[in-house]
């Protein structure tokens, strides 16, 4: 959860220096973050 929540720090940061490469990057690290969890995103509930 304290890498979810320094990326957000980050992307808040890119997002106000219009920093749109880093914030692309960033949101990839969020997404392969949020994979690699006990349920993967997509996956059913049941």
């Amino acid at each position: 959860m304290l890498e979810v929540a320094n990326i957000a720090e980050e992307g808040k940061t890119a997002l106000e220096e219009k920093d749109y490469s880093k914030l692309a990057a960033l949101m990839n690290r969020n997404f392969d973050l949020r994979r690699t969890g006990r349920r993967p995103v997509g996956s059913p509930l049941s």
